[in-house]
């Protein structure tokens, strides 16, 4: 039995990297005593499978890991289980049967929906949406190339990110008891919360081939209006991970039954 469970992640857990969230569900798997699959030889493993792991200081709202299960369980038993054995932020959103055929989410995975937002320091310069639109429109809509140095393990290459910008809007008015809710130490950081605060909403290609990291897109914005991010504060929110090549959707629905 394969099972899919989407998982939200808030607050310092943010910090944790990508192999220390293994870790911690195969930890709370064990604690949960869910009837998990093994894989065979001398160190076997856990069989379970994580969409795209998340950069650390990034949280989200759509995270996917794949189970396979001995055993054929209720999926709302499993997530009953799961989410005792989590901590206050970190929280099973879902967990949906898959088809026996159905491809593991890191092979299908297509695109991640972003939200960037700003927090000014005091005394600082002060971002608008009409700013961030102009620079969308400017350096990406009309652009024929957004070229970017991208780094790879043992060097970087030019890159054109504008095939793989599916959706990028700039927004105002960044509803603060958000950031409150995924990132709730912004209060003790002494940034300013104003009610018309600019955010960005964007669509990225996630194929693991060309998986672009809204940072790097930030940063070429950013720095084609002159804007030195050190003046800000920046928060990376992941809405969801999408499937499909075209007609893109959640993994949460894709491939799966219940």
């Amino acid at each position: 039995m394969k099972v899919r469970v989407r998982f939200a992640k808030y607050g310092s857990i943010r910090y944790l990297g990508h192999l220390d969230m293994m870790r911690f569900f195969q930890k709370a798997i064990r604690r949960a005593q869910l009837p998990i699959a093994y894989s065979e030889g001398f160190h076997p493993h856990q069989i379970m499978s994580f969409a795209s792991p998340l950069g650390v200081g990034i949280t989200s709202d759509g995270e996917y890991m794949d189970l396979t299960l001995v055993e054929d369980m209720d999926c709302d038993e499993i997530a009953n289980r799961l989410q005792e054995q989590m901590t206050e932020e970190v929280r099973i959103v879902s967990v949906h049967h898959l088809k026996d055929d159905c491809h593991k989410a890191m092979a299908i995975l297509e695109a991640a929906s972003y939200l960037v937002f700003f927090r000014t320091y005091e005394g600082k310069q002060e971002l608008s949406a009409s700013l961030l639109s102009d620079a969308i429109r400017q350096y990406i809509t009309e652009a024929e190339q957004v070229l970017v140095e991208k780094a790879t393990k043992k060097s970087t290459r030019e890159v054109d990110l504008k095939p793989l910008i599916y959706e990028i809007d700039a927004h105002e008015g960044f509803d603060p008891t958000l950031a409150d809710t995924i990132v709730p130490d912004w209060r003790e950081n002494e940034f300013l919360l104003n009610e018309k605060d600019p955010y960005f909403t964007m669509t990225l290609c996630a194929r693991s081939s060309d998986n672009v990291k809204p940072k790097l897109l930030l940063d070429y914005l950013l720095g084609k209006i002159g804007i030195k991010e050190d003046e800000f504060s920046v928060g990376i929110h992941r809405i969801d991970m999408l499937a499909g090549e075209t007609n893109r959707v959640s993994l949460e629905a894709f491939e799966t039954i219940s």
